[in-house]
């Protein structure tokens, strides 16, 4: 199995739609830090300018934050979606079956497209705390802050005004989770769709599609608090209230969901 993953993964981080992926995330990186500098250059920051409320993953309000979660889906989907469908097209994939356990052939291509998938979503953001690091002191933000948008109910709230360090380390390794979950979603839309853009863009479609009706159907007076969004949930400081359990346990639920259908599915493989 771990020779399978490794020269799956190889094959990724070789290609060139691994390296543009992560190009197009880091522009929108230096956008959100381009936006940061104008304002601290400008003004010399203010009392609630910390590392902690304007790095990307908690920011909230940058043209670069925007993009970034908005197209996260559409990003993780570029890497290895690229490559599978790549083998797909040529033949690959089943002159590799004739050479490798067809169990682990599969079992490595879903894990290397999770691992790849996170990877795309962690690299920009790990960039963006080092960049905003260089611009903004590390203190720990407050509750009287106007800046912060981590409030009570969300996401590891008190560890976030207790511990915000650890509090963004574990930020980044939720939003890997999400990138691994959308990447093996792309992953189990080729199995179904011959169509490698119409695949790739499908996670993406789904969930702002789902985004969409929710914000067509939500009132004032009878949404919940609560956020629901899938696509939302992605952001760790969402609009809404996003306690640690409905994040995790909408991560899992998604897993498990995309595990047993391309699992049920590969058992099936003849000739996609």
């Amino acid at each position: 199995m771990k020779k399978e993953i490794k020269v799956e993964l190889h094959k990724v981080f070789c290609n060139r739609m691994f390296v543009a992926a992560l190009v197009i995330g880091l522009v929108f990186v230096g956008l959100d830090w381009f936006d940061h500098y104008q304002f601290i250059k400008a003004s010399g920051g203010n009392g609630d300018t910390s590392l902690y409320t304007k790095w990307i993953g908690v920011n909230g309000y940058t043209l670069g934050c925007g993009l970034f979660f908005n197209l996260m889906p559409l990003l993780t989907c570029i890497p290895f979606g690229s490559s599978f469908f790549s083998e797909l097209e040529s033949g690959q994939a089943d002159h590799f079956l004739c050479r490798t356990n067809r169990a682990r052939f599969f079992e490595a291509k879903f894990i290397a497209s999770f691992m790849i998938g996170g990877t795309t979503v962690a690299v920009p953001l790990i960039i963006s705390l080092a960049a905003i690091a260089l611009i903004c002191p590390t203190l720990t933000p407050s509750v009287t802050w106007f800046a912060v948008t981590i409030e009570h109910g969300f996401f590891a709230s008190v560890l976030y005004y207790t511990h915000p360090l650890v509090y963004v380390l574990i930020a980044i390794l939720i939003d890997f989770l999400w990138g691994g979950v959308i990447a093996c979603f792309c992953l189990v839309a080729g199995l179904f769709i011959r169509k490698r853009y119409v695949a790739m863009a499908l996670p993406f479609g789904v969930y702002f599609g789902i985004d969409l009706i929710i914000t067509i159907l939500k009132k004032p007076k009878n949404y919940p608090r609560l956020e629901v969004s899938p696509l939302r949930l992605m952001y760790i400081a969402s609009d809404n209230m996003n306690p640690a359990w409905l994040v995790i346990g909408v991560i899992v639920l998604q897993i498990v969901i995309i595990s047993t259908v391309y699992f049920w599915k590969v058992r099936r493989y003849e000739s996609i």
